[in-house]
């Protein structure tokens, strides 16, 4: 992403710094030392990681189900990798796996994604809270059971610990606010429209595993987008109320 910041500032302000390319230096430099390592040119496992266990897992838990979902990730094909060798064959068939099992449940994946970049903007912080009070975050993905529509069982994880519960409810209404905020916001798009593209592209690419921890890189920019458009709520109802 870094490259189209540079274009930007290059092509439309006349001037770019070549810092702005650094994240691109340390991409490549990073996805070298990890190809000595383990054959594989990638700066990280998580891309593979997420397509397996969370891009194709909720695929499968929405099209059939939470208990499905938890035997697909079960197959030899998710086997923690020991060897250079044996990762090598773990991406290749991880992919593979993933891949073809999107591809059969299309439908279902174009839900999961873009419910995935609703809930980056939503998210309360589920996983940062439980983090924070120290409570244990293994007892169930709430994502997987909302695909699945276990309602029961998801009142049942929240309502075990009613501090978090309250907390977890009133981030949420907060959400739902700063996203009003930062849809309004669209209303200036000839002026903030580089940072409506950035920040939607964050959103867009987190997909399935978007949450809240992963919005951080563009949250002063969103925090931006929400004041823009709550300031432009607050000057519509000024005027309405003068014309009155």
């Amino acid at each position: 992403f870094s490259p189209i910041v540079f274009l930007y500032f290059k092509l439309r302000k006349g001037r770019g710094s070549i810092a702005l390319l650094f994240p691109l230096f340390v991409y490549l430099a990073g996805s070298g030392v990890n190809y000595t390592n383990t054959n594989q040119y990638e700066y990280s496992s998580i891309s593979t990681i997420n397509l397996g266990q969370y891009n194709a897992k909720l695929t499968i838990a929405k099209a059939y189900g939470y208990d499905s979902a938890q035997e697909y990730v079960s197959r030899s094909e998710f086997a923690i990798p020991r060897t250079s060798k044996e990762y090598e064959n773990y991406t290749s068939k991880v992919n593979t796996l993933a891949k073809g099992t999107i591809l059969e449940n299309l439908t279902s994946y174009i839900t999961v994604h873009t419910a995935g970049s609703i809930k980056m903007l939503l998210d309360p912080g589920r996983f940062e809270l439980y983090t924070f009070f120290k409570e244990p975050t293994s007892d169930g993905s709430l994502t997987e059971m909302i695909y699945a529509q276990r309602w029961s069982d998801i009142k049942a994880v929240l309502i075990k610990r009613p501090v978090l519960f309250v907390l977890f409810i009133g981030l949420f209404l907060l959400a739902i606010a700063k996203l009003i905020g930062a849809a309004f916001s669209v209303t200036q798009f000839k002026r903030m429209y580089f940072m409506l593209i950035v920040t939607a592209y964050f959103v867009t690419i987190a997909g399935p595993v978007g949450a809240a921890r992963f919005m951080l890189p563009v949250s002063v920019i969103y925090l931006i987008l929400v004041c823009q458009g709550l300031g432009s709520i607050l000057h519509f109802l000024q005027k309405s109320t003068k014309g009155k």
